[in-house]
């Protein structure tokens, strides 16, 4: 049956329920058809009997009434009566016996009629016989034995007449029974026959919907997207053709459906993350979708917005009016600019693009807008710090066209001094022109190295490279150090310079950076001397809050535009005829260095009137510091002559130090790099303290300090090099030397420091 179409099969279920039904109903009529042809033909027949039944009576009583009357009456005539109703009577008899069936009960009521009917015929011939009947006894005995006969046969003839009366009643119910019986059955084969049938369609549908229904339940799961389930219908029917279409289907749609997937993933993940708010927009304007993006721009949840018309959302919003005005239109736009002022947070800068969605496939995004808001408040800030930016390298080539100017001029000045008064010190005609000579060859020497001095540090802070050493120090001593520089440099003027550093008995020692510390304190005095052709500058010191406060007043000419003066390059006085000299870069050096040192620095001033900046710095400490180990190499008793070893590679140096040293009566000994100067200090253990330069060939000064303090560690070894940026005396003492001077070197700092550790007086 499975290679059977579905069609064919219901075709012949159907054609096999008709035609057992209709051979169960044709039976049963049969039978009954028969049976009450049967007792019909019986009614007849019963009929009939009763008729001859009838007949016979009559034709007897009629037989025997011409007998009374022939013995009464004794006429020949009524002999030929007899004999044609006795012939008649005899062939009616006959006649009916040959066409109507008869029973045996009945078969022996007709044999005794018969008898009787031929005992009646002899009586008969014998009464016939005999002569003067009507007066002879024995006619007479004959016609009681007729009578007699007629009686008995009367009872047989009515009692064979009820019997046939009462078979044809029998007959009658029958028949009706059967009619009953006929239409119970019809019915019971009818309703038997459609409970079979539905009780077969039952079985065989169910047989041919249950793969259906698997299909069906299949289709809700693939509607779920579960694809797991695969129809198991073997069959060449049209349930397997279909279930084998279903497979292939479930297959093209599971690539279908894992690809839309893909590309719902792929295409959610790109609206979640693109940069910009995208809000889709159905034709009535109720917004159907947004992206994450908004509610990070917005501060409100998507699912707040989803849902809601687009017009109360704009109302909501902190769109400015114009923009608000725009978006209510709903017409289509682009690149509509709209800035959000918040109190709370900067200005949202952002860009608006509404347009039309041209998808007619469905009728959801049928008719549809698009509107993209893009957060263009980072490029707006970047135009705008671009367009400062320009304006300020404008600016700053300007000022470094004026600088360079300047530097040149900054630094030939001095070289020209130092050069012109050389010159005039080696022609010089007495010692007092040489000596005054000699005293402006230092100025300008000192004016260069500031300027070279400066032109590092600033590059330091503008790289960023600025390492801070935190020490700690007393704070009397380190103004004073200052003090004595300042009026050191600037003794010929009239200037008075005046310190205050009463908080100093009170919080004697501070912890910070103290070489960009003394840096900047230089810068600031010098800068307010500079300044200050007639007057007084003040030096002060204080602490407040747990932060150290160091504050130099002026009197001098004070400035305008204090907000450009810490700019790098810049001068209040940028033409060629300033007054005073200098590059313009001690502030810059100052508030760079302040800012690494998370300080504060403030400035007020006054034309004419001087100025006042404040350097608040964090680092104060309370108390007393205990002395710091000295390394001083006392010259051995009996020990004339001081050894000193000189490690320099350069000869010009090497000569200008050994020069100097001389005035010290000591014994000078060269180590031309470091290797040798730690055999040196191996060979000579009578060496009293090391001049060491750092870079040198073969082995630097750090690597021979590290070897020679392992030899040992009572030698003072003092670092005499060019390395003269902010950090290297820190990093020199750090590798184990006990002091530092940087190069270009002056006579009286070397010899100082010598004769500090050797005790000398």
């Amino acid at each position: 049956m499975e290679f059977l179409s579905l069609r064919t099969k219901l075709l012949i279920l159907y054609f096999v329920l008709l035609f057992v039904v209709g051979l169960l109903l044709l039976s049963l009529y049969r039978y009954h058809y028969e049976n009450l042809k049967t007792y019909e033909n019986n009614i007849v027949n019963n009929a009939a009997k009763q008729e001859a039944a009838g007949n016979f009576r009559a034709k007897t009583y009629e037989l025997v009434m011409l007998l009374h009357d022939f013995i009464i009456t004794e006429d020949e005539a009524l002999k030929e009566r007899y004999q044609r109703k006795k012939d008649t009577l005899e062939a009616y008899r006959k006649l009916k016996q040959q066409q109507l069936p008869f029973s045996g009960q009945e078969v022996s009521y007709i044999t005794s009629i018969n008898m009787m009917l031929d005992s009646l015929d002899k009586k008969t011939l014998e009464l016939f016989k005999l002569e003067n009947p009507g007066s002879s006894k024995e006619a007479e005995k004959l016609m009681l034995k007729i009578d007699a006969i007629y009686e008995k046969l009367q009872q047989t003839t009515t009692t064979f007449f009820n019997h046939i009366a009462n078979e044809s009643e029998k007959n009658q119910e029958i028949i009706i029974e059967s009619r009953k019986s006929l239409v119970r059955n019809f019915l019971i084969i009818s309703i038997t026959g459609g409970f079979l049938s539905l009780i077969l369609a039952y079985i065989l549908v169910n047989r041919f919907i249950a793969p259906l229904n698997t299909l069906t339940k299949i289709t809700g799961k693939i509607a779920q997207g579960d694809f797991s389930k695969c129809p198991d219908i073997k069959t060449n029917d049209e349930v397997g053709l279909l279930s084998k279409s279903f497979e292939k289907m479930m297959d093209s749609l599971q690539k279908s459906y894992t690809s839309i997937k893909e590309h719902e993933g792929f295409l959610e993940d790109i609206i979640s993350n693109i940069p910009s708010v995208l809000l889709i927009i159905d034709k009535n304007g109720k917004i159907i979708r947004v992206n994450q993006r908004f509610s990070e721009i917005f501060n409100v949840s998507k699912e707040e917005i989803e849902g809601n018309y687009l017009t109360d959302v704009v109302h909501k919003m902190e769109f400015p009016e114009r923009c608000k005005v725009k978006l209510l239109k709903q017409h289509p736009f682009s690149n509509h600019e709209c800035t959000i002022t918040r109190t709370d947070s900067p200005k949202l800068h952002l860009n608006l693009t509404l347009t039309n969605l041209h998808y007619r496939i469905s009728k959801i995004f049928e008719e549809s807008r698009v509107l993209v808001i893009d957060d263009i408040t980072e490029k707006k800030n970047y135009y705008e710090e671009l367009v400062l930016a320009k304006e300020k390298a404008e600016q700053s080539d300007k000022m470094k066209t004026i600088f360079i100017n300047n530097i040149s001029h900054e630094l030939r000045t001095p070289l020209n001094g130092i050069l012109g008064f050389i010159d005039m010190v080696v022609h010089a005609e007495n010692n007092e022109d040489r000596i005054e000579y000699s005293h402006q060859v230092n100025r300008s020497a000192d004016r260069l190295i500031n300027t070279i001095t400066n032109y590092i540090d600033i590059a330091q802070i503008v790289s960023g490279s600025i390492s801070l050493n935190y020490e700690k120090f007393k704070v009397k001593d380190f103004i004073n150090e200052v003090y004595n520089e300042i009026t050191e440099k600037y003794e010929l003027t009239g200037v008075n310079f005046n310190l205050e550093y009463e908080a100093a008995t009170r919080f004697p020692e501070l912890y910070t950076d103290k070489e960009w510390l003394h840096k900047m304190l230089f810068q600031l005095v010098d800068n307010a001397v500079k300044f200050t052709p007639e007057g007084s500058v003040y030096l002060k010191y204080d602490v407040k809050n747990n932060r150290c406060e160091f504050t130099v007043e002026d009197t001098g000419v004070g400035m305008e535009d204090k907000e450009k003066i810490f700019e790098t390059f810049y001068q209040e006085d940028m033409g060629n005829t300033r007054e005073f000299e200098g590059s313009g870069l001690g502030l810059s050096i100052v508030k760079g260095a302040i800012e690494y040192m998370n300080g504060v620095i403030a400035v007020t001033s006054e034309k004419e009137k001087g100025t006042q900046v404040k350097v608040m710095l964090p680092g104060v400490l309370v108390g007393n510091s205990s002395p710091s180990k000295e390394y001083r190499k006392k010259v051995k008793e009996g020990d004339t002559r001081p050894v000193i070893l000189i490690a320099e590679d350069d000869d010009l140096n090497y000569e200008y130090i050994k020069t100097i040293l001389k005035k010290l009566n000591g014994e000078i000994l060269r180590a031309e790099n470091g290797k040798v100067a730690v055999e040196k200090v191996k060979e000579n253990p009578e060496i009293s303290l090391v001049l060491m330069d750092i870079k040198m060939p073969v082995m630097d000064g750090l690597e021979a300090t590290k070897q020679i303090k392992a030899i040992s560690e009572d030698i003072p070894v003092i670092a005499v090099t060019a390395h003269a940026m902010a950090g290297d005396k820190a990093k020199f003492l750090k590798a184990g030397c006990n002091d530092y001077l940087a190069k270009p070197i002056k006579k009286s700092t070397l010899l100082t420091k010598v004769k500090q550790y050797l005790n000398l007086q």
